[in-house]
């Protein structure tokens, strides 16, 4: 039998794993299985390092996108959202431990007010963050869209796809970002920066300061460009 370890499982693994009496259950479910097969090599670690797996029997193989379906998509008019004129940010994750759209949030208050943000998914963490965005006065730069099943268009839609995140297993929505020919910032965090460096921008994770320093790098027209470039053919390795 092959079990497939993903992006959450990994994120789970890397938590259960300090409990003793959980990491002994992990080994002997593990056990039962011929191949493990990992998404990225961040994440055949976790099982060797955490759980002490043998090499032999992880597989890594990385994560794909379905490219054509993000550079095809239709764009939505700016209207739907906010004015023509706003700069639209988006993060398309759940609310969940590994996320962090606090901390893009919070860039907003350095950012000029034709700065908006669409937030889209769910998850336990979504009331905090929207109790986040009222103490901060920030209801009309920001929209939680909920699950959405469009997420190619909403991607076309935007000016800049931010992942701001803890951590990652593989950051496939900024693979899917780079796809739709949009300029990427991500956290500079394991399971983003070896995906996102040297394409895209990284900035400190957990510091909206530095977050919002490098979407104002974006402002230049040359530079905006240029990353979108590197990012559009970043995606097609993936």
């Amino acid at each position: 039998m092959i079990v497939t370890h993903g992006t959450k499982t990994s994120d789970d693994t890397s938590f259960r794993s300090k409990s003793v009496r959980l990491k002994v259950c992990n080994k002997i479910v593990y056990s039962a299985y011929d191949k493990i097969t990992a998404i990225t090599p961040e994440v055949a670690n976790v099982l060797k390092n955490k759980l002490n797996i043998q090499d032999d029997k992880i597989i890594t193989v990385i994560n794909g996108v379905n490219i054509a379906k993000f550079t095809c998509a239709t764009a939505y008019d700016k209207n739907l959202f906010f004015d023509n004129a706003s700069i639209i940010l988006i993060q398309i994750s759940r609310f969940q431990r590994a996320k962090d759209q606090k901390t893009l949030i919070q860039s907003l208050v350095y950012l000029p007010p034709y700065y908006k943000l669409l937030l889209v998914g769910d998850g336990e963490q979504k009331s905090d963050c929207e109790t986040l965005v009222k103490t901060l006065n920030l209801q009309a730069r920001v929209k939680f869209l909920g699950v959405r099943t469009d997420t190619d268009k909403l991607l076309k839609t935007s000016d800049i796809v931010v992942q701001s995140s803890h951590w990652e297993g593989f950051g496939l929505a900024a693979v899917e970002g780079m796809a739709a020919g949009k300029p990427i910032i991500a956290s500079d965090v394991d399971g983003l920066n070896n995906i996102v460096d040297n394409y895209g921008l990284l900035f400190e994770q957990g510091n909206e300061k530095d977050l919002a320093a490098k979407i104002l790098k974006l402002e230049n027209d040359e530079v905006y460009d240029d990353i979108s470039k590197k990012c559009a053919m970043r995606a097609k390795d993936f």
